[in-house]
């Protein structure tokens, strides 16, 4: 009993919403989306790295999804990912979280997951940091 006490209170933090996190790092803003890691998430046990990505809809998408929290399994070596859990945020207040497909990918230069990779792994550099992703990626007025 203890046990599943612990991991519903477990699963509620990590997936509590984007707000929740005290290290909001932007990483890529374009027309549609933003996606923004929680350096606070960020594990590193020798080449192998776990993080927490979320990514805000500019405008939602066709099943509504107005924001995702992902965590990822990073090899950094290779510049492998792989998925391990993702909640889907939707603009009515319901979310859907499962287990993607467990397939190891790799991230080519010049991606937003191969810039998500450089910072896991420790390229800090010219990132900003913010107190909310959904005020970074969706100010209001609309403009940036």
């Amino acid at each position: 009993m203890i046990k599943h006490i612990v991991l519903a209170a477990a699963a509620a933090f990590l997936f509590a919403g984007p707000a929740q996190a005290e290290s909001w790092y932007r990483i890529a803003v374009t027309d549609t989306a933003g996606t923004y890691i929680d350096a606070d998430s960020i594990t590193r046990r020798g080449d192998e790295a776990t993080a927490i990505m979320s990514r805000i809809w500019i405008t939602p998408i066709e099943t509504g999804m107005v924001s995702s929290l992902t965590r990822y399994g990073i090899r950094c070596s290779d510049r492998s990912y792989i998925a391990l859990n993702r909640t889907s945020f939707r603009g009515d207040g319901s979310s859907d979280s499962w287990i993607p497909a467990q397939t190891r990918e790799f991230a080519t230069d010049q991606t937003v997951i191969h810039s998500v990779i450089l910072f896991v792994c420790g390229d800090r550099s010219l990132r900003t940091r913010v107190a909310s992703p959904e005020a970074d990626a969706r100010p209001p007025g609309g403009g940036k």
